[in-house]
C-alpha cells in the first residue's frame, strides 16, 4: 500500500486533465507536509463490532473481529476557490500485526448536521462506527470528512463537485501516507474503494484517476445509490412523480452548483416557483420543505424545466455534465449496490450505467437487494461490503 499511496499522490498533478476539465490544479507546496496532526479519537470494542457485523448478516459467521483504533488525521487541503485550508478525516487502525489492505470508505454526504461528520462521530448508528466494522475484519480504512465538515466546516461543502472532493481525498491520502511511513506501518500494494450515496460519485472518481494512468492496484470498487448519469436523471425527475429524497437530492445540488460556477443564476427564484424560492431565500433549510407527494411542475419554475428538459440551459446542463462519472475501460471489479425499494426511475438510471460500461468492459456488476433498513439504511450497505471484500472468488 505504501507504493500505491505514493502514486496516488502524484495524481494531484494530472487532476487538471483527468475525467472532467472541471477537476482543480493542487497547488500546495510540497516541500511541506500534508499532514498537520494526528491525535487518538476513539477506540472500538471488536467484540461490540462483531456483534453488529453478525447481528445484521449470518454470512459473516466465520470472520473474526479485533478492537480497531480511530484516529483523526487533520491536513492541508485547498477549497473550491483554491485558498488554503485544513480538512479533516478518520483513519481506522485494526489491531492486527500483518501487513493488512487498504480502503478508502467515502461517506454519504449532503450531511444535515454537519456534527454528524466522520471525526465527530464515535460509537452509534453511524458510518464511522459501519468503517470501523469494516475496518476490525482486518482493513486500514480511511474515511475523510469532505471539505465543509470536520475541520473544514467553516466552508460550504460543495455538494456533488467531484473535481474538489476528489482533491481533498487525494489530500487526505497524501496526509495519511506521512502518517503511516512516520509511523512505520507497512500496508500490502492494492487499495479498495466504497461509497454510499455521494461517495459513490467519490470512489468512482478516485477508480478512474487511478487507471487513467495505468495504474492497476485497485482491488475493486463497491458503491451504493449514487446518482451517476446526472443529466439523464435530472430530466427524468423534472418528466416524472419524483420522491421526497429526490427532490431533495436535487435541490442540494442546485445549491452547491450555483454557488460553483459563476454562469450560473445565484437566486433561487431561477429555478423554483416564487414561493418556495422564497422561502429559502429567507432561511428555509431544504430537508425543512414540504414536499410530500409534489410534482415538478409545482416546485420548480417551468422556464427552468423547459430549459433542461429541451436542451436549452447550456450552462447548468453542462455543469451536470462535467460532474458526471463517464464510463471508462476499467481494470477492476465494480459493483453497483441499489435497494428494490427505490424509484424505478433511479433502478433504471443506473442499469443504464451499467449498460454504458459494458459497452468498454465487462466488470461491472448491478445488485439488488431487499435488506433496507429505514431507520439505518446505510448498514445494509457496510454489509455488502464486508462481504465483497472477504469473497475470495
Amino acid at each position: 500500500m505504501n507504493k500505491i499511496l505514493t502514486l496516488l499522490l502524484s495524481l494531484f498533478l494530472i487532476l487538471h486533465s483527468s475525467c472532467s476539465k472541471d477537476i482543480l490544479n493542487n497547488d500546495l507546496d510540497t516541500n511541506h507536509p500534508y499532514l498537520i496532526e494526528n491525535s487518538h479519537h476513539y477506540l472500538f470494542t471488536g467484540r461490540i463490532l462483531e456483534a453488529i457485523a453478525k447481528g445484521a448478516s449470518n454470512e459473516l459467521q466465520n470472520l473474526s473481529f479485533t478492537n480497531v483504533e480511530a484516529i483523526k488525521v487533520t491536513y492541508n487541503t485547498r477549497t473550491i476557490h483554491k485558498t488554503q485550508t485544513l480538512a479533516s478525516g478518520i483513519l481506522l487502525i485494526p489491531d492486527r500485526k500483518s501487513i493488512l489492505p487498504v480502503l478508502s470508505y467515502q461517506h454519504q454526504g449532503g450531511l444535515q448536521q454537519k456534527m454528524k461528520a466522520p471525526s465527530f462521530s464515535m460509537f452509534g448508528a453511524n458510518e464511522l462506527t459501519h468503517a470501523a466494522m469494516i475496518a476490525s475484519t482486518g482493513y486500514i480504512v480511511l474515511v475523510p470528512d469532505y471539505l465543509g465538515y470536520g475541520s473544514s466546516e467553516q466552508e460550504q461543502h460543495p455538494f456533488e463537485h467531484k473535481a474538489s472532493l476528489a482533491q481533498s481525498g487525494l489530500d487526505f491520502i497524501r496526509a495519511v501516507k506521512e502518517y503511516l511511513d512516520n509511523s512505520n506501518i507497512k500496508t500490502q500494494e492494492t487499495i479498495s474503494l466504497a461509497g454510499y450515496s455521494e461517495g459513490a460519485q467519490i470512489s468512482l472518481t478516485m477508480h478512474q484517476l487511478l487507471e487513467e494512468e495505468g495504474i492497476t492496484s485497485v482491488q475493486k470498487s463497491i458503491v451504493a445509490d449514487g446518482v451517476f448519469l446526472k443529466n439523464k436523471w435530472v430530466n427524468q425527475l423534472l418528466v416524472s412523480h419524483p420522491t421526497v429524497k429526490e427532490l431533495n437530492y436535487f435541490l442540494k445540488l442546485i445549491e452547491s452548483y450555483k454557488s460553483i460556477y459563476p454562469n450560473l443564476p445565484e437566486t433561487w427564484y431561477h429555478y423554483l416557483k416564487d414561493q418556495y424560492a422564497e422561502m429559502i431565500e429567507n432561511g428555509t433549510a431544504i430537508n425543512s420543505l414540504l414536499l410530500n407527494q409534489m410534482e415538478p411542475n409545482e416546485l420548480f419554475d417551468s422556464n427552468f424545466i423547459d430549459g433542461i428538459v429541451n436542451g436549452k440551459d447550456h450552462d447548468f446542463i453542462d455543469a451536470l455534465e462535467m460532474n458526471d462519472v463517464e464510463p471508462w475501460e476499467t481494470k477492476s471489479p465494480i459493483l453497483l449496490f441499489f435497494y428494490d425499494e427505490e424509484q424505478s426511475n433511479v433502478i433504471a438510471q443506473a442499469k443504464t450505467f451499467k449498460m454504458s460500461f459494458e459497452k468498454i468492459n465487462p466488470s461491472i456488476q448491478f445488485q439488488l437487494s431487499s435488506n433496507n433498513l429505514p431507520e439505518n439504511p446505510v448498514l445494509p450497505f457496510a454489509i455488502e461490503v464486508l462481504k465483497e471484500l472477504h469473497n475470495k472468488n
